[in-house]
């Protein structure tokens, strides 16, 4: 955390803070609302180590590993979406969050565009597993937060109760997050190129924005009667006289400039969705291989777009990346995905292996399945599918008068071979395993002989230099250190 000093009038991040072990941590326990609502929080230094957010993610609040991870902002002064938008709005987010196990990252305040998410949250029902797959967090700034003090303490319970009629310049929290990061406010030295989507119609910026972006010419420039009309715009908008208005017109352009990380969705056009909007700002704003994008648009369930956009003319797939996706969308139950890869070449004749098949047998991704209840395998066992047994199922099932090929002994030599190569594949993966382990420790084992002949032949060394009367290595005799290479 950053704890603030005086030292002189002006104040920096870099002279007037210093960071220590967080001081306040535990749980928020929301009051007065309709549902009962609990949300972890940590305050932490903007500039935090993502490996330790990692690792208070995954370790500490154990947190699934999110498929997409979705940022929304919106400013800290409250308005209203017209109807129809802020449905389309709602239906979009909860779309794309059910879809792929989101995270959704907002500023976690009561204000701006975040009460319009948590309405989209509300809408995802009252079931813990609808709930469980999408967690909303909250990054807020602690200088921002409204009575902060009071969260300041070891594995804290706080008492929380949101005033809807907030009045303050500083924040309240929103109760439909269920983890908090309190970070103090400061800027990083770079500026990382986040690709965005702009709902024109909503309001304020959003719609400056997309106006700059649809104007706004090959060159990156503005003429100068939309630039006049911009700055009126912006006069009127946010209440500011010609020198601010002038400096938020060129930070526009600056924004609009940025033709491929900006996205801008309008309502009421074909094809215009939400999630469409924010796969399509992914697939422009990142240097993704053609293999990435269509794993993209597959956690998104996007078969239109990755049909539109990734298959084009020109580009080459590898068998390898083609059989991927085909093995990702049969895990998951993406039909369409299927067809799509099935009509740009993909042949099950060569992609479904024995191996394969057992895999898709025994995966416990995608919607859940009859199979291990009919063979009479419980969860807890941990046991392995093999297609004899598929077989054998098959014929329970259909009665004894079918007889399936997998049981047939033609099938069962095959398999026998399959069977053998792959326990021999797992050895030979084994053995070269073993083997680089050994390697590194006779190698490490080395290392550490040569290092304790150097320490005695430096100590003899030492020895013999102070029979003579001279200088021991250390006393500014840098040069005097025997090599730490063998000879």
């Amino acid at each position: 955390r950053g704890d603030r000093k005086a030292h002189g009038p002006r104040w920096t991040i870099g002279k007037n803070t210093a960071t220590a072990p967080t001081d306040a941590y535990g749980t928020i326990v929301f009051e007065g609302c309709a549902h009962q609502s609990r949300a972890h929080y940590v305050r932490t230094s903007f500039d935090t180590d993502p490996a330790a957010l990692n690792h208070l993610f995954h370790v500490i609040w154990k947190l699934p590993p999110p498929k997409l991870v979705i940022t929304i902002h919106g400013g800290l002064t409250n308005f209203d979406l017209q109807p129809k938008l802020a449905r389309i709005f709602r239906k979009g987010i909860l779309k794309a969050a059910r879809s792929t196990d989101a995270w959704i990252i907002t500023s976690g305040l009561n204000t701006g565009v975040v009460p319009h998410v948590a309405s989209a949250l509300e809408d995802l029902g009252s079931t813990s597993r609808s709930r469980s797959r999408v967690i909303a967090i909250g990054v807020a700034p602690w200088g921002m937060l409204k009575r902060r003090n009071r969260f300041i303490g070891t594995d804290k319970s706080v008492h929380y109760a949101t005033n809807q009629f907030n009045k303050s310049r500083l924040a309240e929290l929103n109760d439909r997050h269920s983890y908090f990061l309190f970070a103090d406010n400061g800027t990083v030295g770079s500026t990382p190129r986040i690709p965005v989507v702009i709902c024109d119609g909503s309001g304020r910026a959003a719609d400056l924005l997309a106006f700059t972006h649809h104007a706004i010419g090959d060159d990156g420039k503005l003429t100068d009667s939309v630039r006049n009309q911009l700055m009126s715009l912006v006069e009127m908008v946010f209440n500011y006289d010609e020198k601010n208005a002038a400096r938020i017109v060129r930070q526009l352009i600056d924004c609009a400039r940025q033709q491929n990380l900006m996205t801008v969705f309008r309502l009421g056009e074909q094809r215009q969705e939400v999630d469409h909007a924010i796969l399509t700002a992914l697939l422009k704003g990142q240097n993704l291989s053609s293999p990435e994008q269509l794993q993209l648009a597959l956690a998104w369930n996007r078969a239109d777009i990755a049909r539109s956009e990734i298959f084009t003319l020109g580009t080459e797939w590898s068998t390898q990346d083609l059989h991927n996706a085909m093995m990702e969308a049969l895990c998951y139950d993406r039909t369409d995905f299927v067809q799509l890869l099935l009509e740009n070449g993909v042949s099950m004749h060569r992609f479904l292996t024995y191996g394969r098949l057992e895999h898709l047998y025994n995966t416990d991704k995608g919607p859940p399945h009859t199979l291990r209840s009919k063979m009479g395998i419980t969860s807890k066992v941990h046991h392995r599918i093999k297609l004899p047994e598929v077989g054998h199922a098959m014929e329970d099932l259909m009665g004894h008068a079918y007889k399936s090929n997998y049981t047939k002994d033609d099938f069962k030599a095959k398999y026998f071979v399959f069977s053998n190569r792959r326990q021999l594949g797992y050895q030979k993966a084994d053995r070269e395993r073993i083997r680089s382990e050994n390697l590194k420790e006779d190698k490490e084992q080395q290392q550490n002989e040569h290092s304790i002949r150097i320490d005695l032949l430096n100590t003899a060394r030492n020895s013999i230099i102070s029979i003579f009367g001279g200088r021991h290595q250390n006393e500014d005799d840098e040069g005097s250190t025997l090599p730490l290479s063998p000879s």
